[in-house]
């Protein structure tokens, strides 16, 4: 899958939650891992994915499972 098609799916996940409506950036992350620093704020089930929201600060890293992370702002 090309960098634009999980940027386009990882919208289409997280449009379905309201409480993403307010996403101004996405980007995609290389990393392996979140850094241990990014703590987890919460776990939520859209459709039949799973996304997990950690913080850092003002930072917003989300990991849809099956896709990737994306931080978002």
């Amino acid at each position: 899958m090309t960098r634009i098609e999980l940027i386009r799916s990882a919208v289409d996940v997280l449009s379905l939650d309201h409480q993403f409506d307010g996403i101004e950036f996405i980007a995609v992350l290389n990393w392996k891992e979140i850094p241990k620093a990014y703590k987890i704020d919460k776990t939520i089930i859209l459709n039949t994915n799973r996304v997990n929201v950690y913080k850092l600060d003002t930072k917003m890293v989300v990991e849809i499972v099956g896709l990737g992370l994306f931080q978002i702002s």
